[in-house]
């Protein structure tokens, strides 16, 4: 079962605290899909993997679902929907997926609490939850503790 980190986005745009969470993950080796909840989302977030932070590369590229990316070079993938990457060890969930759907090959998933919006933090609670009833006891990690 994957390591389960929600993280908090105390105020919008969630995609910029995803970036940092993208950029820890690679610091640390890992392969990374990042998971967007549409095609819009998805260009958001390849635009600022290359910009969030000047000092940063993050090699990354945008991706259909379902493509074929074996042998991927980069360090993480960008993908509106699902992808079945076998290199990737850790996904971050900028689209939220019910934790029943999340393959348990990874060894990090990373989903992320929204207080500022009712309705989204009651569904990150409930996705809190649902790991619980899966065996995972999550972690929850208030902006800048690290993920």
């Amino acid at each position: 079962m994957p390591r389960v980190v929600f993280l908090e986005v105390p105020h919008p745009p969630l995609e910029r605290t995803a970036c940092h969470a993208v950029a820890r993950l690679v610091g640390q080796e890992h392969r990374v899909v990042v998971r967007a909840r549409d095609a819009t989302q998805a260009a958001r977030l390849d635009e600022l993997l290359w910009t969030f932070d000047p000092g940063a590369f993050l090699a990354h590229r945008r991706v259909a679902p379902g493509a074929d990316v074996d042998g991927a070079p980069e360090a993480a993938l960008v993908v509106p929907g699902e992808l079945d990457w076998p290199a990737a060890t850790a996904l971050v969930l900028a689209g939220p997926l019910e934790p029943a759907q999340v393959p348990d090959r990874y060894d990090v998933v990373i989903d992320f609490a929204i207080p500022y919006d009712e309705a989204l933090l009651e569904a990150s609670r409930a996705r809190f939850r649902a790991w619980r009833e899966r065996g995972v006891e999550p972690e929850y990690k208030r902006r800048g503790s690290g993920a």
